[in-house]
C-alpha cells in the first residue's frame, strides 16, 4: 500500500468502550478487538474469501478502518477488491472489479456473532450502464453519518486511469471518473440485510452527471448535521485542490463546490476535511517535495468558514525536511467534545519501498555483490535497515483546536511501533473522568516481536502504551504433525517466534512440542545459496514442510518451497517469472530441529496450486511433486513426481534420484494427465507408489496412476493408469491426498466431502460416505488418518453461497461397520486452516 491510501486503523465502539480494527494482510486480514483500559487485544475473526453475485474473485483488500453501527452491534468494512468483473472500454481488456461493502456481527450475545455477510457490491452501482458510471475502486475511509433520513455511510470512490490511457497517454476519455454517493441499510435494525443507494443529492441517484467529481478524493470526508451536507477534497492535475459540499439526503437542492486551492496556494495531496469546533471546517494536506519551498509545499491546515471562505491556517513545519524523504500526515481525527486534533504522520519511504530495498540488496547492484547465506546482511538489525532504507519513524500529534499548535504525543520507534498508516480513533466512555480518553493507532512495522504493535495514548495520565502484534511463543501451525520416537511432536509453523525483527531472513519454520515437559519451540529452517546464471544467489524457505515422512533408516525428512533471489532470470524467462525449487530437509529424529542437511530439486515459475510440501516415505525411499512449469528438454510442461534413495548417495552426498514427468503432451509417459495434486502414496506391502491426477491435456479428469521403481532408483520406471474418469467412478476432485489404512486399502476425501475407497487390489473407487450437509456447501482440504486401528478421521467444512468454512465438522469412520459420525470443531479450528486434519499423540 502506499502512504496516502493505507487507511488501516481502528473504530471506538461507544456502547463497550471498546476499539475494533482490521490488521489487513495482501489478501483480507484479521479483525482484532482493544480493551484500552486492560491493554488486551484479542482475536474476533480472521476475514475469510467471500463471494458475491457468483463471481470468482472473492472479496480482498480490507486496507481501511472500519465503521461501527451506533447501537454498538455491526463493524462495517470495505473490500477494495473482488467480485464481478466491471465493464471496461472496448481498447481495454483489463479485468477489474470492485468490492464490497462487509458487514460483521460483532455482538457477543448473538448466535451470529462473527459471522461475516456482503451487504453491498460496489459493482451493483450503474448495473447495467457504460463503464464510466461505475465505481472502480474505493479506498476512502467509511463515513458513517446520522442524517434526517438515518444512518448511511459516504464514500467516494477513486478515479481511476484506464490502462490504454496510461499506455498511450492519450485517450483520456476513457478513465473513469470518482463518484460521490451514499448507502444505506435496508433493516434499520439488521444492519447484515441488504443496503442500497440513497439519494444525497437529486432523484437521479447513480447518475453519472450528478455523483461524478474532478479528481482523486481524500481519504476522509466530514458531515456537518447543521447543514446536511457532506464535505469532502479531491486533488486533480496540476495539483487543484477542489473542496466540495455534497447534499445529505431529504434535501432539495443540488450539491456544489465552493472552491479550488491550486498550487499557488500550496494545498498538495489533501488527506481529510474534518468539522472544526464550531461550524467551521479544516482541510489537511500532505504537502509535495522535495523542493525549497516550505511555505507552498508543506503540510498544511487550511480553514473553511461557515461562510465558505478558504483561509490559510497553519504549515506543519515538523514534518519539512525539503527532501523526497519526510513525513506526511495520512489520518485526522478530532474529538468534538475538546477540539483538539489528533494526526498521524509517517514516511513517504513505507513497507513497500523498505520490502523492494531488502529484495535489491538480496540481488545486489554494479557497486557490491549479491547477498549470500553468509552475508553480515543477513543479521542486520532491523532498526538499521530501517535507517538505511530511508524510513523515517512516524510520529503521533495533537493540534489545539484554536491556535494549531502542536503537542508529539508519540514518536516511532523500533521497539515501540515504527510505520504507522491510517487514521487514529478516538473515545472513551461517559464515565471516563477525561472526555475522549484514549487515542488508539496501528503501526504496522516494528513492535517487540517485529509485526506491528497498538499504540495506545491516554490523556488522563499522558502515558503512551504499545501493545505488540505477532506472537511471543510458538504457533501459526500448518498442516500434518508428527510424534517422533521421543514423544517430541514435530510440525510445521508459517511465523516463527519474533521473525519480524529479522526480515531478511524467512519467518516460515518448524514448531516442536515436548509432551513431558510442555515446551513449545520453533526453529528457522536453513538456508543456501544457488549457483545460476553465473552467479551465487541467496535462497530462503517460504513455505514450511504440510508433512514429514520417516524413512527406514530412522531419518526424519519433510519438503519445502524455495525461494531463489535471483534477478538475472525474469529478465530471461520473463518478468512474471520467479524461480521456486522444492527444498529435501532432514529433521533430528529425537529433538526435531532442522539437521541443516538441504537439497534442492526442480525449478517452476510459480508455487500457487503446487503441493510442494507433501512427502511420502517406502523403506530408505522418499517420493514428492515439484510443479516444473517452465519447458522442460523435451518440449512437454508439467510437474515432475520425485523419487529419492537416501541411502544411496553421490560423491558429494546428495542422495541418488530419478524423476517422472507428468505434462499435458499426449506422447507423455501418462499420456497427457497431469496436475497432480498431492504427493503420491506409498503401498506399505508391495512398495508401489500411487499418485492421482486431475488433468488430461487440458481437460478435467481425474486418474490414479501406478508407479512401479526398479531395483535401482536410476532404473527405468514403469507407469501405468489404474484408475480412468468417470467409467471408473472417478467424478470429483479430491481434497486430500491418498492415506494406507491398516486394512490395506486406501482411502480419500473429495473436493466436495465425499470419502472415497480406492482397492489396489483390483482397481475400484467407491463412495463409502457422504458428509454434506443440507442448504450447505460442504468442502474438504486436508489430510485423513488413523488415530485407532479400524477408525479413520478428517475435518469437512461447511459454507453458505457467500462465505466459506463458517463451520468445520470432524468425521470418525468405522471400516468394519461403515458407520460414521461428526463433531462440530469449529471452535478449535479456524477458517485460515490451509491443511486440515486429526493427529492422535501419545502423552
Amino acid at each position: 500500500m502506499g502512504v496516502i491510501d493505507a487507511q488501516a486503523g481502528f473504530a471506538f465502539n461507544s456502547v463497550t468502550g471498546l476499539f475494533y480494527g482490521i490488521i489487513p494482510n495482501r489478501l483480507r486480514g484479521d479483525v482484532v478487538v482493544f480493551d484500552p483500559k486492560k491493554d488486551s487485544l484479542e482475536h474476533v475473526a480472521t476475514i475469510p474469501p467471500i463471494y458475491i453475485a457468483d463471481a470468482s474473485k472473492p472479496l480482498s483488500q480490507y486496507f481501511t478502518a472500519p465503521a461501527i453501527s451506533p447501537d454498538g452491534r455491526s463493524l462495517m468494512m470495505i473490500a477494495q477488491s473482488g467480485g464481478p468483473n466491471l465493464p471496461q472500454p472496448p481498447v481495454d481488456s483489463s479485468q477489474v472489479t470492485s468490492g464490497a461493502l462487509v458487514h460483521l456481527n460483532i455482538d457477543v450475545s448473538s448466535d451470529g456473532y462473527g459471522q461475516f455477510t456482503p451487504v453491498y457490491g460496489m459493482y451493483e452501482f450503474g448495473q447495467n450502464k457504460d463503464y464510466k458510471q461505475r465505481i472502480n475502486k474505493v479506498s476512502m475511509v467509511p463515513l458513517l453519518a446520522s442524517t434526517p433520513i438515518g444512518d448511511v455511510i459516504f464514500l467516494v470512490s477513486n478515479f481511476t486511469a484506464s490502462a490504454y490511457s496510461v499506455k498511450n497517454n492519450t485517450q483520456l476519455n476513457y478513465d473513469v471518473p470518482a463518484k460521490a454517493f451514499a448507502i444505506a441499510p435496508s433493516n434499520t435494525l439488521d444492519w447484515s440485510k441488504p443496503w442500497g443507494l440513497v439519494d444525497i443529492n437529486s432523484n437521479n441517484i447513480d447518475d453519472d452527471d450528478v455523483n461524478a467529481v474532478l479528481g482523486q478524493p481524500a481519504p476522509q470526508a466530514s458531515y456537518d448535521i447543521t447543514r446536511n451536507e457532506f464535505v469532502f477534497a479531491t486533488e486533480q492535475a496540476p495539483d487543484n485542490t477542489w473542496i466540495y459540499q455534497k447534499d445529505g439526503p431529504a434535501v432539495a437542492v443540488n450539491s456544489v463546490d465552493i472552491g479550488v486551492l491550486n498550487s499557488s496556494r500550496g494545498a498538495k495531496n489533501p488527506v481529510a476535511i474534518i468539522r472544526q469546533y464550531g461550524s467551521d471546517y479544516y482541510l489537511l494536506t500532505a504537502g509535495d517535495g522535495p523542493n525549497i519551498a516550505p511555505e507552498l509545499d508543506a503540510a498544511a491546515f487550511f480553514e473553511i468558514t461557515n461562510t465558505d471562505q478558504l483561509l490559510d491556517r497553519a504549515r506543519l513545519s515538523a514534518y519539512w525536511t525539503g527532501k523526497s524523504e519526510r513525513r506526511v500526515p495520512v489520518g485526522l481525527s478530532s474529538s468534538r467534545t475538546t477540539g483538539y486534533h489528533f494526526v498521524n504522520a509517517t514516511s513517504t519511504i513505507g513497507a513497500n519501498q523498505f520490502d523492494n530495498y531488502i529484495v535489491s540488496k538480496f540481488w545486489g547492484d554494479i557497486d557490491n555483490l549479491p547477498v549470500t547465506s553468509n552475508s553480515e546482511f543477513l543479521d542486520t538489525s532491523l532498526e538499521s535497515l530501517l535507517q538505511d532504507a530511508g524510513v523515517m519513524p512516524s510520529l503521533i500529534d495533537r493540534y489545539d483546536y484554536n491556535g494549531l499548535a502542536r503537542k508529539n504525543l508519540f514518536n516511532g520507534s523500533v521497539n515501540d511501533g515504527y510505520l504507522i498508516n491510517g487514521v487514529p480513533a478516538i473515545g472513551g466512555l461517559p464515565a471516563e473522568p477525561r472526555a475522549d480518553r484514549y487515542v488508539v493507532s496501528l503501526a504496522t512495522l516494528g513492535g517487540k516481536h517485529g509485526h506491528g504493535a497498538i499504540i495506545k495514548y491516554d490523556r488522563v495520565t499522558a502515558e503512551v502504551v504499545s501493545v505488540p502484534l505477532g506472537n511471543a511463543t510458538a504457533g501459526f501451525p500448518l498442516g500434518k504433525p508428527l510424534q517422533l520416537e521421543s514423544g517430541v511432536v514435530l510440525g510445521g509453523t508459517l511465523n516463527r517466534v519474533n521473525s519480524g525483527v529479522n526480515p531478511q531472513r524467512s519467518n516460515v519454520g518448524v514448531w516442536t512440542l515436548d509432551i513431558t515437559t510442555k515446551k513449545i519451540q520453533d526453529f528457522a529452517l536453513p538456508d543456501t545459496d544457488s549457483e545460476r546464471n553465473d552467479g551465487r544467489w541467496y535462497t530462503r524457505a517460504v513455505n514450511p514442510p504440510k508433512g514429514f515422512a520417516k524413512t527406514k533408516n530412522g531419518q526424519i525428512w519433510g519438503t519445502v518451497v524455495y525461494e531463489i533471489f535471483d534477478p538475472i532470470s525474469p529478465f530471461i524467462a520473463g518478468a512474471e517469472y520467479y524461480p521456486y525449487v522444492a527444498g529435501l530437509l532432514s529433521f533430528d529424529a529425537k529433538t526435531g530441529q532442522p539437521s541443516g542437511e538441504l537439497y534442492l530439486f526442480g525449478e517452476s515459475e510459480s508455487i500457487l496450486d503446487a503441493d510442494f510440501t507433501g512427502a511420502v516415505a517406502h523403506d530408505d525411499k522418499l517420493s514428492f511433486i515439484t510443479p516444473a512449469l517452465r519447458v522442460e528438454d523435451n518440449g512437454a510442461k508439467g510437474q515432475r513426481l520425485w523419487f529419492v534413495d537416501v541411502n544411496n548417495r553421490d560423491a558429494n552426498g546428495r542422495p541418488d534420484s530419478n524423476f517422472i514427468l507428468f505434462s499435458p503432451e499426449a506422447s507423455s509417459v501418462a499420456a497427457g494427465a497431469w496436475k497432480i495434486p498431492f504427493a503420491a502414496a506409498a503401498d506399505n506391502e508391495s512398495g508401489d507408489f500411487y499418485v492421482m491426477t486431475t488433468a488430461i491435456e487440458n481437460d478435467t479428469e481425474v486418474r490414479i496412476h501406478k508407479a512401479v521403481l526398479g531395483e535401482l532408483i536410476s532404473s527405468e520406471i514403469s507407469i501405468s493408469t489404474v484408475v480412468s474418469g468417470p467409467k471408473d467412478g472417478l467424478t470429483d476432485l479430491p481434497g486430500t491426498p491418498l492415506f494406507q489404512a491398516s486394512d490395506g486399502l486406501f482411502y480419500y476425501l473429495t473436493n466436495n466431502a465425499k470419502l472415497m475407497l480406492f482397492n489396489p487390489n483390483n482397481s475400484t473407487v467407491t463412495v463409502l460416505a457422504d458428509f454434506t450437509l443440507n442448504e450447505t456447501i460442504t468442502s474438504a482440504n486436508g489430510f485423513i488418518t488413523e488415530p485407532e486401528q479400524g477408525v479413520i478421521m478428517g475435518i469437512v467444512s461447511d459454507s453458505s453461497f457467500t462465505q466459506p468454512s463458517i463451520y468445520r465438522r470432524a468425521f470418525s469412520f468405522n471400516l468394519d461397520e461403515k458407520t460414521w459420525f461428526t463433531v462440530d470443531v469449529t471452535k478449535n479450528t479456524s477458517v485460515e486452516d490451509q491443511y486440515l486434519g486429526i493427529t492422535a499423540v501419545v502423552k
